[in-house]
């Protein structure tokens, strides 16, 4: 989960505002996605990494693939959706594993 969504949502606002631009940005501490953040301009999802426990494993391979990857991140962007009448998209991942400050 996100330690700080009110810290960072506000070191987002010091970035993107104030400008022209008509954003619907969302963040969510929940790796569940409670908030919609897909249905926005620009979402952030709060993520926990993998942690291996030797007692609880299946072979599902998740922690291999993590280790492969060396994620080190906690957070998701997603990009480009829209909740418009006509033609509502979700958005896309953008980035997946990153930390608060890179994603600023």
């Amino acid at each position: 989960m996100l330690k700080s969504p009110t810290i960072l949502l506000k070191q987002i606002e010091k970035a993107i505002f104030p400008n022209d631009l008509h954003l619907k940005i969302v963040l969510t501490g929940c790796h569940n996605d409670c908030a919609k953040v897909r249905m926005h301009d620009f979402g952030i999802i709060g993520m926990e990494l993998p942690q291996y426990e030797k007692d609880r494993c299946v072979s599902c391979k998740a922690c291999i693939n993590y280790c492969n990857k060396k994620s080190v991140g906690t957070l998701r962007l997603t990009l480009l959706g829209r909740t418009r009448k006509k033609n509502p998209r979700l958005g896309e991942d953008f980035i997946k594993w990153v930390n608060a400050k890179r994603a600023l």
